[in-house]
């Protein structure tokens, strides 16, 4: 299919696909990195020593 391109529409295309792969890269760090954010922090407040407690 890239073959029937002309040089010009093939590199228009690639970057295209180059900005999509980035965006798309770019939103699951963003993702994962709140989700490790919240882990963090339910960690922490599970592992937190209860106040009054017996044990």
């Amino acid at each position: 299919m890239s073959d029937e391109l002309g040089a010009s529409a093939a590199r228009t295309v690639m970057d295209a696909a180059r900005r999509a792969y980035d965006q798309g890269f770019a939103a699951v760090a963003a993702v994962a990195a709140a989700g490790l954010a919240l882990t963090a922090v339910l960690v922490a407040l599970m592992l937190r020593p209860r106040r009054g407690g017996t044990g």
